[in-house]
C-alpha cells in the first residue's frame, strides 16, 4: 500500500517544483509489475522520459517509493470529449487533462466534435494550441464530413479518421453508403460512431407523437434502440471487409454487436471495438434520470452480459471513458432538452480495477484494454508497455484501497456521475508522465503532457 510518508524525493524538498521540472532521472522502487501474466517485485528506473531498467534499484533524481503498489503502464484513454474549442465552459485541457491524470491516465484522445468540429488542418492546429496546460499526453481523431473527404489522407499526426453514423456536432453526420465507402477507401483506420441515423429520426417521430399525444415520455432505448446500433455496426464490417481498411467501434453496447464483430473476426476483417464503463456496470433497470442519458443508451441486462463475454472472449479490444462532461443543470431538464453524455474519466479505472477484485477480469485483462490495446490500435509510439525503450508513463495503483466515489470532488468541471456514492475497492494513487511525477495523492506536479507521436 502506498503511504504519503512512503513517497521520496532524494536530494529534493518535497514541494519544490522548478527543481522536479528539471530532473532528468527517476526511480520508483520496490513496485509490483506484470510480466507474462505473473506477479514480480522489482524496480523501475527512468532516464529523459524513457524507462531504461527494470530490476536492480538505481539512484534517481526522484525517487518514488511504492511500497509494494502495483505499477502498469499509464493508462491511455481513446474516447474523451474535453470541449475545446467552442464549449470551455463544459471542459477545458487544463480541467480535463487534471481529471484524466488524477484517475491514473497518462494518454488521451480527443474527439472531433467541437465548436467548431475538428474537420480541417486549421482547427486541428488549433486545437493543439489549447493542450499547453496539459497534465496528460494527447492525440486527435480527426472528424470526417461530406466537404472533406477528397482531403483526408493529406492530414497527418491522428489517431483516426471519425465517422459519426448518427447525428453529432455540426456538419460531422454521415449518412449515406457512397460517402462512407469513399472515406473507407482512403485506407486509414475509421473510428466509427456506429447508430443508424434514418432508423434514428424514425423512432424519434414516433416518441414525439407518442409524447403529444398520449403525454408518454420515452426512454432513451425507445429512440434509439439495439437495431440502430446493430444495422450500423454490420455496415461498418461490411466497408472494413471490402476495402480491408480497420475500423473500430466505439462504445458498443449491445448483444447483435458483439455476436457481428466475433463473426466478422472469424473471417479475419480488421474490425476492433470498445466498451465503455457506463455500459458495463449499468442497465436500463437501473437508470431512472437523464444524467444516464448517453448515445448509445444504457441497455439491457442481457447486452451487459454480452459485452462482459466479450471482454472475456477477447472479442472487446479497449476500454474507453467517452468522457462527455455536460453543466448538471442541462442534465437535470427534461428528457427531450438533457444533452447525452455522463462524466466518465474519474471513474473509468476504478471501476475497472474494482471489477478486478470482484473476480469479473484479471488485472492482465485491465492492462491489456487500457494500454496494450489503445497503444497497438492506433499505433501510439512507445505507449502501452513497462519495458526498456518505452516512454515512462507509469500508473501506481492500490489494489486493496476502498473509498467511495465523491463527484462533488472531481476535477473535470462536469461534478456528476451515476457511480457517486459507490464504493469501489481499487484506486490509483500515483501518475507518472514522461518521466515526471504528474499526481499523487490527490495533489498536482509538473504538467509533462507531450502530442502523440504515430508508428
Amino acid at each position: 500500500m502506498l503511504q504519503k510518508q512512503g513517497l521520496n524525493y532524494i536530494n529534493q524538498p518535497r514541494f519544490h517544483l522548478n527543481s522536479m521540472e528539471k530532473s532528468t532521472s527517476l526511480s520508483v522502487k520496490d513496485c509490483r509489475i506484470i510480466v507474462d501474466g505473473k506477479v514480480c517485485n522489482t524496480n523501475i528506473y527512468t532516464l529523459n522520459g524513457k524507462i531504461v531498467k527494470i530490476g536492480a534499484f538505481r539512484p534517481a533524481d526522484t525517487v518514488i517509493h511504492a511500497r509494494g503498489a502495483f505499477a502498469i503502464p499509464g493508462v491511455i484513454d481513446p474516447h474523451v470529449h474535453f470541449r475545446m474549442p467552442g464549449n470551455e465552459t463544459l471542459e477545458t485541457w487544463e480541467s480535463g487533462s487534471k481529471a484524466a491524470v488524477s484517475s491514473g491516465i497518462t494518454t488521451v484522445l480527443d474527439m472531433p466534435n467541437n465548436y467548431p468540429a475538428c474537420t480541417s488542418f486549421e482547427v486541428l492546429q488549433q486545437k493543439k494550441v489549447f493542450t499547453k496546460d496539459s497534465y496528460v499526453n494527447y492525440g486527435f481523431h480527426f472528424g470526417a464530413c461530406k466537404d472533406n473527404i477528397t482531403t483526408l489522407d493529406r492530414i497527418s499526426d491522428i489517431a483516426s479518421v471519425k465517422i459519426f453514423m448518427g447525428s453529432s456536432t455540426g456538419n460531422l453526420l454521415i449518412d449515406n453508403d457512397r460517402d462512407l465507402l469513399r472515406i473507407f477507401r482512403k485506407g486509414r483506420i475509421v473510428t466509427v460512431h456506429a447508430e443508424d441515423e434514418e432508423l434514428i429520426r424514425s423512432f424519434t417521430r414516433i416518441a414525439n407523437l407518442n409524447w403529444i399525444c398520449k403525454k408518454i415520455v420515452p426512454s432513451h432505448n425507445d429512440v434509439r434502440p439495439n437495431i440502430c446500433a446493430e444495422i450500423a455496426c454490420q455496415k461498418v464490417i461490411a466497408m472494413s471487409r471490402f476495402t480491408k481498411t480497420p475500423a473500430y467501434i466505439a462504445h458498443v453496447s449491445t448483444k447483435e454487436e458483439i455476436e457481428s464483430i466475433a463473426k466478422a473476426r472469424l473471417g479475419k476483417v480488421p474490425v476492433y471495438c470498445e466498451a465503455t464503463p457506463h455500459h458495463l456496470f449499468l442497465t436500463a433497470e437501473m437508470c431512472s434520470d437523464n444524467l444516464t442519458k448517453v448515445n448509445p443508451p444504457i441497455r439491457t441486462e442481457r447486452d451487459q452480459e454480452a459485452l462482459w463475454k466479450g471482454i472475456r472472449d477477447g472479442i472487446v479490444d479497449t476500454i474507453g471513458s467517452d468522457h462527455a462532461p455536460h453543466l448538471l443543470s442541462d442534465k437535470r431538464k427534461d428528457y427531450f432538452n438533457a444533452p447525452s453524455g455522463i462524466s466518465g474519466i474519474e471513474t473509468s479505472l476504478p471501476l475497472m480495477l474494482n471489477a478486478v477484485n470482484e473476480g469479473f477480469l484479471s488485472l492482465p485483462d485491465v492492462v491489456r484494454l487500457m494500454c496494450t490495446n489503445p497503444a497497438r490500435i492506433f499505433g501510439l509510439r512507445n505507449k502501452g508497455g513497462i519495458s526498456p525503450g518505452h516512454d515512462a508513463d507509469i500508473t501506481l495503483i492500490d489494489m486493496n484501497m476502498t473509498k467511495p466515489v465523491v463527484a462533488a470532488e472531481f476535477n473535470s468541471k462536469a461534478k456528476f456521475s451515476p457511480f457517486d456514492g459507490m464504493k469501489l475497492q481499487g484506486w490509483p494513487v500515483c501518475t507518472i508522465v514522461g518521466g515526471k511525477l504528474a499526481w499523487w495523492d490527490g495533489e498536482f506536479y509538473v504538467k509533462n503532457g507531450k502530442e502523440i507521436i504515430y508508428c
